[in-house]
């Protein structure tokens, strides 16, 4: 039975020195890109790929970019640096690992690696542009394939896309300027409760020009409360007990539209020192849900916060 076999070359990237490491970061239009092939699987019915990519930082982002958008969850991604090598034989052993099963294989890899792939298969003549995506169908299940396996099925240039999304899943109407899960949004509220006194914690915008609370996109594969714990952990340094259900919702412009943000209560439990945790260049400030209330700028989060008074919750 034939495989559909779908080889990315990882997007534009810049290089970036830490100390004596240089990484390469995925360009802002090697995202979209991505995120833009993750549709076009999805309107084929490919996007519950098996996928592997090279362990470098720009692959790996491109595939959690493209499966994203795909709405699929990015733990499935197997990472393999030989998808980075320059020689074939590493390639086609990493390709190994793809394994003898019918869904599609996406392997997200470097230049050379994914034209020494596809010249194996027989596709000798495409040229991949960073960010581009090409088709094959191989004619056996069994990985690697051999020489001349491959038959050549499509080229996919992400700048040939559409620039926007559909919305509000895969089969909607409206576009907007980027994916769907971009738009679902889920924020924890921290609170805890110092001699008596119910406080919650509120942290500074990235730019430290206004107050509010740990939030972010709904992930693809995790729900709504697990994504707010994320957060909390990523912009605020915490951790804790995390509320399965909401207490409210509010509305915030953009990206163009009106993403939703449903509220989770969280019971801190750890809070990190400044140096242990990812977005530490913001400020953190403990207050009462009153105060927290005057000091952010949406007005549906502050309703939220004025009548938050910890009861009923563990």
């Amino acid at each position: 039975m034939p495989r559909d076999l779908l080889l990315v070359r990882a997007g534009a990237s810049r290089r970036i020195a830490q100390g004596s490491q240089v990484s390469r970061e995925l360009k802002d239009v090697g995202k979209r890109g991505a995120q833009k092939l993750g549709i076009w699987l999805c309107e084929r019915g490919l996007h519950r790929a098996d996928v592997m990519a090279a362990t470098r930082a720009d692959a790996m982002v491109c595939a959690e970019k493209l499966l994203k958008a795909a709405g699929q969850s990015a733990n499935r991604i197997i990472a393999d640096d030989r998808l980075a090598a320059a020689r074939l034989d590493d390639n086609l052993a990493a390709l190994a690992k793809g394994g003898t099963g019918s869904a599609p294989l996406l392997c997200v890899g470097s230049k050379s690696a994914m034209r020494n792939i596809a010249r194996h298969l027989g596709a000798e003549r495409v040229t991949m542009a960073a960010g581009d995506m090409l088709h094959l169908r191989v004619a056996d299940t069994a990985f690697p394939p051999g020489r001349g396996a491959g038959r050549f099925v499509a080229h996919i240039r992400p700048a040939a896309l559409a620039a926007d999304f559909p919305y509000p899943d895969i089969h909607g109407s409206e576009r907007r300027a980027r994916p769907a899960y971009y738009y679902r949004q889920s924020a924890a509220l921290p609170y805890r409760r110092e001699a008596g006194r119910l406080e919650v914690l509120i942290i500074s915008s990235s730019r430290k020009n206004h107050w509010v609370l740990p939030k972010g996109i709904c992930e693809p594969g995790l729900s709504a409360a697990d994504s707010a714990a994320k957060e909390a952990w990523e912009e605020a340094g915490i951790n804790g007990r995390i509320d399965g259900v909401s207490i409210g919702r509010f509305h915030q412009e953009k990206w163009g539209a009106t993403c939703r943000v449903d509220v989770f209560p969280m019971q801190v439990t750890r809070i990190y020192a400044p140096q242990d945790w990812p977005e530490r260049h913001r400020l953190r400030r403990w207050v009462s849900p009153q105060e927290a209330a005057a000091m952010v700028q949406n007005p549906g989060l502050a309703a939220i916060l004025a009548r938050f008074d910890g009861a009923g919750i563990a």
